[in-house]
């Protein structure tokens, strides 16, 4: 079940819990900047099922009509399973409410890394558009896909 987390550690806990299992999704330094002392403060919801969190997402509001995933992420095992539906499902409920019209995420461009491709194709069946391509926004072994969706 989505449960909205507000405790800072416990943020920290299930997210490094996740992040750090194999494949390991994103190198340390990310980690490390991911979970920085301002993301620690961004609204967070847990997957939790049977007392384990299986994954996690983090919301940032941008700017007066866009918020962004900032970072979603689920234990290998349990991808391809709703959960990361179940709580992109429930950022889109909180993101309306709070009064945003548009949601957008970056993740890598498709063709690079094949376990990105899969979080692409994730997001456009969640209905996500691709906006732009920034190529070298992080290096230039990692080009910046831009997708978002209408929150209407």
């Amino acid at each position: 079940m989505v449960q909205y987390i507000s405790d800072k550690k416990q943020k920290e806990k299930i997210a490094l819990d996740v992040l750090h299992s194999p494949p390991n999704w994103f190198p340390s330094p990310a980690i490390d900047q991911i979970m920085g002392k301002e993301q620690k403060d961004l609204p967070f919801w847990g997957y939790e099922e049977k007392g384990n969190y299986l994954g996690f997402l983090f919301w940032k509001g941008k700017v007066k009509h866009t918020a962004e995933i900032y970072v979603i992420g689920l234990l290998p095992d349990y991808q391809r399973k709703r959960i990361g539906t179940a709580l992109f499902q429930e950022i889109c409920i909180y993101a309306k409410e709070q009064e945003y019209k548009f949601l957008q995420v970056q993740t890598i461009d498709n063709g690079w890394y094949e376990i990105y491709n899969h979080a692409q194709f994730f997001y456009e069946k969640t209905g996500h558009c691709k906006l732009e391509v920034f190529p070298t926004l992080w290096d230039e072994m990692n080009p910046c896909l831009m997708m978002v969706i209408d929150l209407k």
